[in-house]
């Protein structure tokens, strides 16, 4: 299966779940530049030769766990704002959206299924 999925940026709705947030966030120079411009010091890592946003209890340092919302919305990194699409539009299925939808759908399911046969009666009741 495909990692990633043909979607219509403009038609995408955050649902605010935070997985995006878990996930490891590349910085560029700019970034650094606006979010340090804010005030902001000490938010960033260099591993491996990338420069990381740091974590705190494994989301972005940013990341306000009350509101579930980027507390750096505004200035926040070209990455974050442009996830979950990448240069070509393209959806990546790191985004967890996809899965909670399924996972709904199939929640659903089952219910409507269990429901079901709770409502059947045996043959031999007819």
């Amino acid at each position: 299966m495909d990692d990633e999925d043909d979607s219509d940026p403009s038609s995408f709705k955050c649902m605010r779940c935070g997985f995006c947030c878990q996930l490891d966030v590349t910085l560029n120079e700019n970034d650094i530049i606006r979010i340090k411009e804010k005030g902001h010091t000490g938010f960033y890592k260099k591993r491996s030769g990338e420069i990381l946003l740091k974590k705190k209890r494994g989301f972005c340092i940013f990341f306000d766990y009350n509101n579930r919302l980027c507390s750096i919305y505004p200035y926040r990194p070209l990455v974050c704002r442009k996830f979950p699409f990448r240069d070509d539009s393209i959806m990546s299925n790191k985004c967890r959206q996809n899965d909670d939808f399924r996972s709904k759908v199939t929640q659903n399911i089952i219910m409507f299924m269990t429901q079901e046969s709770l409502n059947k009666k045996p043959d031999n009741e007819s």
